[in-house]
């Protein structure tokens, strides 16, 4: 599942009563711009009591992940809902994105506590500090020794390194 995150400007419909209405801000990760829409739709309703049919969005970006590919560690605060009732969870995880991250938040959410991605509702990703890891396989893998590769092979991708005839019975 590769997320991609953005930011929803979302406000009210300008009325007769409120002529200039709060703009809402929310931070989402969804696959497309329409979940997006419908992911900050759902978070407005359960935080601000603002229904779709009376809001519109005035701008809807793609925050711009990491370039580089270098791993980095988040901590991914949220809440999930399972039948015995709402749960606040905080976990750290190794990725190179953020949005990467939450998408390994879900996996894990779901084989765990099987809670759909629907079921999770994502507060905070914050990058953290490797001296402030706190997950003891987290800190494995930082303090870990660091051995050169001396035989690295890469994986024959280019249709002319490719098999041309397969051997078969």
């Amino acid at each position: 599942m590769q997320l991609r995150e953005f930011n929803t400007f979302v406000s009210e419909k300008p009325s007769e009563t409120n002529a200039s209405p709060q703009i809402y801000i929310c931070n989402v990760f969804a696959k497309n711009e329409i979940l997006a829409k419908s992911k900050a739709f759902s978070l407005l309703r359960k935080t601000h009591k603002i229904k779709s049919t009376s809001a519109v969005v005035l701008k809807l970006e793609e925050v711009a992940q990491y370039a580089d590919v270098k791993a980095r560690t988040f901590g991914v605060s949220a809440v999930y809902r399972s039948t015995a009732g709402l749960h606040n969870v905080h976990k750290e995880i190794r990725a190179v994105t953020r949005a990467g991250a939450v998408g390994k938040i879900y996996q894990d959410l779901r084989s765990r506590h099987s809670a759909k991605q629907e079921c999770v509702t994502i507060i905070d990703v914050k990058e953290i500090a490797e001296c402030d890891v706190v997950s003891k396989d987290l800190a494995q893998v930082i303090n870990a020794p660091k051995y050169p590769l001396f035989d690295k092979r890469v994986p024959a991708t280019a249709p002319n390194y490719q098999a041309v005839s397969i051997a078969r019975k």
